[in-house]
């Protein structure tokens, strides 16, 4: 059975993933560690104690050493569907091995757990056969990392091993954050390069006016200029010409002055 008829099938026994989301909103927290050790403790491989049995019965022998004995792990439910064994042939189980303890199930009615249980391990597979899939973009949302750490979150209070899937989404959850930090210093900067740009720009238009100001000054200052050099040649000219006025006066009083005189001898 490949997972299409494997999901099919869940489809049938009401195993969607809608149910599975409602399921999880209703789940009780994860018991403790001290449950699972109680549940392990009940069925060990080959040894078992019964009521009224006595201490000396599970003794080794004087002089022997009894083999230490890891605990089976015994889950809250039997496995009844044949979707188990689909599950465990998947490449996904494959290359991630998985134990789930599914230690949480005892919150449930006895008749649920099993299917409560597919539910995760569909969950699961959704979530890793998801995982390659995932593009750039996609891991560049941190909402989305977010929403699959809380994913990881839930299947690991059922027992299912995620943290090198979980380190490295910290890592890209870290990185996307540091990216994001530095896109937002990157705007400032940008932000203030083009204030800045346009200040420079308002401060050279101011420059070009008033370089046209001095412009229109230096006309004036240069008319003002030759305005002075020719008044200063025609003072010149003016002056010269005084002069020469001032002698024709003295000289034409000269002249009077000697016409009165002859002009008395001649009555003398």
């Amino acid at each position: 059975m490949d997972l299409s008829a494997h999901r099919s099938l869940a489809v049938t026994q009401g195993v969607d993933k809608q149910v599975l989301e409602s399921t999880l909103h209703d789940s009780v927290n994860e018991q403790n560690a001290t449950n699972q050790a109680e549940l392990s403790s009940r069925k060990t491989d080959g040894i078992s104690t019964s009521a009224g049995a006595s201490a000396a019965a599970v003794q080794p022998c004087a002089g022997t050493t009894m083999p230490e004995i890891e605990p089976r792990l015994v889950l809250p439910f039997k496995k009844n569907s044949a979707l188990w064994r689909e599950f465990e042939s998947m490449e996904v189980f494959r290359k991630i091995p998985q134990n789930p303890h599914f230690s949480p199930l005892v919150q449930y009615e006895e008749n649920k757990r099993e299917e409560v249980a597919l539910l995760k391990m569909t969950k699961y597979v959704f979530f890793v056969e998801r995982i390659p899939k995932l593009t750039v973009a996609e891991l560049s949302s941190s909402a989305l990392i977010s929403e699959m750490l809380d994913t990881i979150k839930d299947l690991e209070e059922y027992g299912f091993d995620l943290i090198p899937i979980k380190c490295h989404l910290n890592d890209l959850m870290l990185n996307n954050e540091k990216q994001t930090q530095l896109r937002t210093k990157l705007e400032e900067e940008e932000g203030k390069l083009k204030k800045c740009l346009l200040d420079k720009a308002v401060a050279k238009n101011e420059i070009n006016k008033i370089a046209l100001k001095i412009k229109d000054l230096e006309k004036q200052l240069m008319s003002a200029k030759t305005m002075i050099e020719t008044m200063e040649h025609h003072i010149k000219v003016s002056g010269s010409l005084k002069g020469d006025i001032c002698d024709d006066i003295r000289h034409a009083e000269r002249d009077f002055e000697a016409t009165v005189a002859s002009v008395k001898q001649i009555f003398s």
